[in-house]
């Protein structure tokens, strides 16, 4: 399963960052889950004047393109759609849960903007390396570097280098010297980094989950649904 996961990149943390990567769609994600279902007039003025209704438009279209929201069409009044969520995007809000716990807890945040929380575990988790590391190291315990080197395809020595001295700097993980020649030095996580791991099991499964469903899937038409209800 390490191997699997390591060198086919199905971790999902790329797909899931780039779904919430401004706070424009976190904010437009939440809302819907919060008023579901909205119609789109609903929605702009649960917003305010946070954001323009064009980018509100184009929001809207990518979710329901993502399969992330439905958009139902009531006596093919398009002026009159609604929005509604879907499962993916019920399976999405324990990320959110955890990520404002770990912000809580190890960086001491303590807000209600979830764009904040998504910020900040994105600088610790967003990288495919990052993650890569985070998930080997959870799963072994404690890696020699070259361990670490072999497992993760792709991955360069300087990379690698990078990647662990930004993650040790942030308490994700920890260095241990053995003063061995010749040198014996393991990496393993920290309860910080054991904590980003739950976060990273969420969405690797998520991502699992519904790239599975598309891999089944007949066309892409049926990802999202889009239906006319005559009343």
């Amino acid at each position: 399963m390490v191997r699997l996961f390591i060198r086919n990149g199905t971790c999902g943390v790329e797909e899931f960052f780039k779904l919430v990567s401004n706070e424009s769609k976190v904010n437009v994600l939440l809302t819907v889950y919060n008023q579901n279902p909205v119609t789109f007039k609903s929605l702009k003025e649960c917003l305010g004047n946070t954001m323009e209704s064009s980018v509100l438009a184009k929001r809207l279209s990518e979710f329901v393109a993502g399969g992330i929201l439905d958009k139902l069409v009531y006596n093919n009044d398009s002026a009159q759609a609604v929005y509604r969520i879907t499962q993916k995007t019920l399976d999405i809000i324990p990320v959110f849960d955890l990520m404002h716990s770990f912000c809580s807890s190890w960086l001491h945040i303590d807000s209600n903007d979830a764009f904040e929380w998504v910020s900040y575990t994105k600088k610790l988790l967003g990288s495919r390396w990052n993650a890569r590391i985070i998930w080997l190291l959870f799963v072994l315990r404690s890696v020699r570097f070259n361990e670490l080197k072999n497992s993760i395809e792709g991955i360069s020595f300087k990379m690698l280098t990078q990647q662990l001295r930004y993650l040790e700097s942030e308490g994700v993980l920890m260095r241990k010297d053995f003063h061995e020649n010749p040198p014996h030095i393991e990496y393993s996580l920290t309860d910080k980094g054991e904590a980003l791991y739950y976060i990273l099991l969420l969405i690797s499964s998520w991502s699992a989950k519904y790239r599975a469903n598309h891999e089944t899937e007949l066309t892409s038409n049926e990802l999202h649904c889009e239906v006319n209800l005559t009343l």
